[in-house]
């Protein structure tokens, strides 16, 4: 009777332990997209990234409602090195409506070294606050490899 309970015990202990876990997140390659992010590249590929929307609570003066409007976009991304070598890269982020017109451009181009599989630990960041910023429904990131 103990026999068949411990093997019992052991058999359940190995199927929790078989089941449980982190489960790997698949990273972002070119022409790939997560949520509102696509990525343009074919030296590096997306390993966490995230589209934040950023309000202001505006009082309207004749009817005292209180609305949400849109501030600003800031998205934040980490690469990862999948060139097989060293590489210096430029990146810059366009921004886009639904129906695929360009809305406007992001803030900066960021230059940045990667080593040879590196994964970057501390995210970059772009943001776009430009008058029709509603509009934007994602952004395309293009990493570019520089000579």
């Amino acid at each position: 009777m103990k026999r068949n309970l411990w093997l019992l015990c052991s058999i359940i202990l190995l199927t929790v332990t078989a089941f449980s876990g982190c489960q790997e997140q698949k990273a972002l390659t070119a022409g790939e997209k997560s949520g509102q992010i696509k990525l343009q590249s074919s030296v590096v590929e997306l390993y966490q990234s995230s589209f934040n929307i950023s309000t202001i609570s505006i009082k309207d003066k004749y009817t005292n409602e209180i609305y949400e409007k849109i501030e600003s976009i800031e998205v934040k991304y980490r690469l990862k090195n999948i060139a097989g070598k060293p590489i210096h890269i430029a990146v810059s982020a366009e921004f886009y409506d639904k129906n695929d017109k360009l809305v406007g451009l992001g803030d900066s181009i960021l230059d940045i070294y990667l080593l040879k599989d590196y994964t970057e630990k501390v995210s970059n960041s772009i943001i776009y606050d430009g008058s029709n910023v509603a509009d934007v429904q994602y952004v395309l990131l293009i990493v570019e490899e520089k000579v």
